[in-house]
């Protein structure tokens, strides 16, 4: 699906911005299992501006931290609301004031990896990885394992809740995937 977006929005800043982009969407069969995939099509965002050089498509975000906005309303217009919107949103914010309202992810893996870190409160790419392993498992598996963290601790006693909150964002086949994904690009290391 494609055509213009039309919105208000506002951050921090006390200014709502109000903005229109031509973008298109394209929504797998599995919406909301997977998530939809955006782009700006009236080339007004430089394909540099956090965008997947494999095909233009945005980069919203991590895929979990789409996955948890997504949650909270699993629909197209949760989509747009939740993910699409603050993307623009930035961007527009950008071009208006040459500075952005908050903060960006890093580009590549290496952003996805440091956004991972504090979702699952760990540090290193290792502990990251072996997280994203440990939410591809049963949970009564994973909470026998040893804590990535470092503290020692079996999961069970230490970061199960964080893995519990996750678990309610994503299937443990999403998990999986999303491991295999990461490792396979190795430059977690």
């Amino acid at each position: 699906m494609e055509g213009s977006l039309q919105f208000n929005a506002q951050y921090r800043d006390p200014e709502i911005i109000s903005d229109c982009y031509d973008v298109r969407i394209h929504i797998d069969p599995d919406f909301p299992h997977s998530l939809p995939r955006a782009w700006e099509i009236g080339h007004r965002i430089p394909r540099d501006y956090h965008t997947y050089g494999n095909d233009d498509s945005l980069c919203l975000g991590s895929p979990l931290r789409l996955l948890i906005a997504l949650g909270k309303c699993p629909t197209l217009v949760g989509y747009v609301k939740s993910c699409l919107i603050p993307y623009l949103y930035r961007h527009s914010y950008l071009e208006r004031y040459g500075r952005a309202p908050f903060g960006q992810l890093d580009h590549g893996e290496a952003g996805v990896l440091r956004e991972y870190e504090g979702f699952f409160g760990v540090n290193g790419s290792e502990a990251c990885l072996e997280m994203l392993r440990l939410l591809g498992l049963k949970k009564r598996v994973a909470n026998k394992e040893r804590c990535p963290c470092g503290s020692g601790r079996r999961v069970g006693e230490c970061h199960h809740k964080t893995l519990k909150r996750l678990r309610e964002a994503a299937s443990p086949s999403w998990f999986r995937r999303e491991y295999e994904r990461v490792r396979s690009k190795g430059t977690w290391g």
